[in-house]
């Protein structure tokens, strides 16, 4: 210990010793009150810090959700954008889904899962094509942009599609709008 600090002990362990019982009381209060004031406002900046970044995460989120609407408002009636749609969506299914009911089955519940409401779903005929089972399908789905583009969205990530053959997307009266489309679903031959 250096000089001034054994000096600057023994000052307050001499001053402490002169003390009373209740002058005492009050300095050891004082301090614990200090050390614990000190703790609280470093678990209280950690709180901080964390809201903060939930606050930062929620705002980007709802950044993108607004630049999807945009998106959406901006392209949604121009036929060069819808065929652009359709030339992106071209994926094939998942290894699992072997016969065509189970990638309709998954498509539909793809569907019911945004709370989309189906107008039409017409199941066309079966035809073989080399190592493929191929199935064509027509689809008109109603509902706001936000369930329509979670829909598609889904479908798009998802490793099970479907070659789009004709997509159309209508704005309604209400407000919601109207995605219609044939496809043609793939499956492995078993």
């Amino acid at each position: 210990m250096s000089f001034y600090l054994k000096l600057t002990y023994f000052r307050i362990v001499s001053l402490f010793a002169h003390l009373n019982a209740i002058a005492k009381l009050l300095v050891t209060i004082l301090i614990l009150g200090t050390i614990f004031g000190f703790w609280y406002l470093n678990i209280y900046q950690e709180n901080i810090g964390k809201i903060m970044h939930e606050q930062q995460a929620i705002f980007s989120i709802d950044n993108e959700k607004i630049n999807l609407e945009n998106i959406l408002e901006k392209y949604a009636n121009d036929p060069s954008e819808i065929k652009n749609l359709n030339n992106n969506i071209h994926k094939l299914f998942d290894e699992d889904l072997k016969t065509p009911e189970k990638i309709i089955d998954e498509l539909l519940q793809y569907a019911h899962s945004t709370n989309l409401k189906i107008e039409n779903f017409q199941e066309k005929t079966l035809s073989d094509k080399q190592d493929f089972c191929k199935k064509k399908l027509d689809f008109d789905l109603v509902g706001n942009f936000y369930e329509v583009l979670n829909f598609l969205e889904t479908i798009s990530n998802s490793c099970s599609v479907i070659k789009f053959n004709r997509f159309t997307i209508n704005r309604l009266k209400e407000g919601s709008l109207k995605v219609s489309f044939s496809c043609s679903l793939y499956c492995p031959k078993d």
